[in-house]
């Protein structure tokens, strides 16, 4: 029992209280004296008397079905079998219109699937952790990659498609159909094309929306290996402009004219100057080649052995007649 006493202690008073064990005390709990409070670890469910708060046993689990229910392993049912794409949720599986998860290796989706977003913002296509096919969000679709060039099957974009072209069947590799509801000249960009092929940013190979076709290289420009090349329409079949010229044809050139007035014409400047017209009924006329007398007076002017002129008529017979064509001796 506790005791207050009062100690004297170099003439200072305190007031002090003992506690003095009757009756056969210990003298340590827990191997801790002084004013013993508990601790974890101290005593266990068998020391203590439960009350209201009940302990976990196997067979109160078994004994109480609502417990034995919440703890009892839950399976998730099969999602319906009714043409329907359904997701999984937490309470069950939702119906989803116009999308739902897709299987790895494909699935049978019963009727036409959309993938992609219903946002405005793009959908992406990874390999390798990179982005290489992006299709943003107005439509227009990039394709990135990077390649090695040490194969020489390694393509920046490659369609293979495979056509059974029976019949009277047509069809075509890549086909680019532009509607254009407003035009416009093109100025602000590179042209109105509906193909345009660069390298580096630069143009090598065009096709306007006017039907034009423009290549620009070094070299063979234009290089046909087998086959024909076919130029139709109303305007201009084959026009060589400035420095341009054919180089090389094996086999002889071949000219036929169906309904227009000339076979051949050949022509140098800005304006129409003919040098040389062949017209469709056979007759050969040569504007612009020169016109002298006579061999004399073609020596005279400098023209070079092989050198082609006409005659002016001012000579003496057979000669007295203009436009008959020489060459020069």
């Amino acid at each position: 029992m506790p005791e207050n006493i009062t100690i004297t202690v170099d003439d200072t008073t305190e007031d002090v209280t003992l506690f003095v064990a009757a009756g056969g005390g210990v003298d340590s709990v827990f191997g801790r004296a002084g004013s013993v409070v508990a601790v974890a670890g101290d005593y266990d469910t068998d020391e203590v008397t439960e009350a209201t708060n009940l302990y976990y046993t196997e067979a109160r689990v078994a004994a109480n079905s609502a417990v034995a229910l919440n703890t009892a392993k839950v399976t998730f049912p099969e999602a319906p079998n009714d043409g329907t794409q359904y997701a999984r949720k937490n309470l069950g599986w939702e119906a989803v219109a116009g999308g739902g998860d897709y299987a790895d290796g494909g699935e049978a989706g019963g009727a036409d699937r959309t993938l992609g977003n219903t946002d405005s913002f793009s959908l992406g296509l990874l390999t390798n952790n990179l982005e290489r096919v992006q299709i943003e969000a107005d439509g227009k679709v990039a394709v990135v990659n990077t390649q090695s060039a040490t194969n020489l099957e390694e393509t920046g974009l490659k369609v293979t498609p495979t056509i059974n072209q029976s019949g009277t069947a047509a069809y075509n590799g890549i086909k680019v159909d532009v509607t254009e509801n407003a035009t416009g000249t093109g100025a602000a960009g590179d042209g109105n094309n509906l193909l345009n092929l660069a390298v580096g940013g630069v143009s090598k190979f065009k096709v306007g929306n006017n039907g034009v076709v423009e290549i620009t290289g070094t070299g063979d420009t234009l290089k046909v290996n087998g086959g024909d090349i076919r130029i139709t329409g109303t305007g201009k079949g084959l026009e060589l402009a400035g420095s341009q010229y054919i180089k090389e044809i094996s086999g002889g050139m071949w000219f036929y004219s169906v309904g227009g007035e000339y076979l051949f014409r050949s022509f140098t400047g800005g304006a129409v100057e003919d040098l040389l017209e062949i017209k469709n009924n056979g007759t050969l006329n040569t504007p612009l080649t020169p016109a002298y007398a006579d061999e004399a007076a073609a020596v005279t002017a400098g023209l070079a052995t092989g050198d082609i002129y006409q005659t002016t008529g001012t000579a003496a017979s057979p000669l007295n007649v203009a436009g008959i064509l020489m060459i020069k001796q």
